[in-house]
């Protein structure tokens, strides 16, 4: 894969990096389609306020193409912009989490199943997972060492579920907190001219960080993440505001435009209108869990 699906391929998996599962044999209900384009783009990164996104998002969008639904997974095609593929697969297993058996995906979760093996509802079961499920570190490969990096750490997480979105909520607050993980979240990133523009503070406090993740509850597409960094950064004594914004979300084309239709000229009781059309706004956010091993 070329390195400008980096960022965007490499977000997902840090903020989805998730888990293993064979679920028994029954039919399984998937809310995609195969030999369907979708496509996710950057909407919107920020540093400091100022927005970055039309100059990343060229390299930064990515197409999936569910090539095969499987009883336990799928397999996907990723295209970049020059249209060049990577053949990728997702698979849900049983995974031992503390001494209970959970079905999880492995790789990308791109889309969740609606129904899979016993589970006849799997947003449901995947977001109980997620809030009884108290052991679970988020961001196991970037936060891997959470503890030499910062000062009172501590994380919550919670989802809600509706008739349109499965929702993945967390926060996280650190005292302080080193560079190095921040730093992580670049790491591979090719920017070209841009890079001396993204610069990490060594010295961060009163960290917040937000991220929500949401998937479609009919098809259990993933539609948008959400990430929000909030903190103070110092210097030689002096502070200043570190804030960070990450948007990726999938691409919904914007509503066809009615034709207007010309007023009569003659008078008339009831005059033709000009037809309007609601514009869509897209909302949400998920992140996903990786798991932990008979800790």
């Amino acid at each position: 894969m070329k390195r400008g699906l980096i960022i965007s391929y490499g977000i997902l998996l840090l903020v989805f990096s998730l888990v293993i599962t064979t679920p028994t044999k029954a039919a399984t209900d998937w809310g995609v389609e195969t030999d369907e384009r979708y496509k996710f783009e950057l909407k919107n990164m920020s540093f400091y306020g100022q927005d970055y996104s039309l100059l990343l998002k060229e390299n930064t969008t990515m197409e999936i193409e569910f090539t095969e639904l499987l009883d336990n997974g799928y397999n996907y095609d990723v295209y970049d912009k020059d249209g060049l593929s990577q053949s990728n697969q997702t698979l849900f297993e049983d995974v031992l989490v503390v001494s209970t058996n959970y079905v999880l995906p492995i790789g990308l979760p791109i889309a969740l199943p609606l129904t899979i093996g016993s589970i006849s509802n799997y947003l449901q079961y995947y977001g109980d997972f997620v809030n009884d499920t108290e052991n679970l570190i988020l961001f196991d490969d970037l936060l891997e060492n959470i503890s030499d990096y910062t000062t009172n750490f501590n994380m919550e997480v919670n989802t809600t579920l509706d008739t349109s979105f499965l929702k993945i909520y967390s926060y996280s607050h650190a005292d302080e907190i080193n560079a190095t993980i921040l730093s992580g979240l670049l790491t591979g990133v090719d920017m070209g001219d841009m890079g001396g523009l993204f610069v990490i503070p060594t010295n961060i406090t009163d960290f917040d960080m937000t991220i929500t993740l949401t998937f479609n509850a009919t098809s259990g597409l993933f539609k948008v993440l959400n990430l929000k960094i909030r903190s103070i950064s110092w210097l030689e004594g002096f502070s200043d505001s570190f804030n960070i914004d990450i948007k990726y979300a999938l691409y919904v084309p914007p509503p066809p435009t009615q034709p207007t239709t010309p007023t009569p000229t003659d008078e008339s009781a009831f005059p033709w209108g000009i037809s309007t059309i609601a514009s869509l706004a897209i909302l949400g956010g998920v992140f996903f869990l990786r798991r932990k091993r008979n800790r």
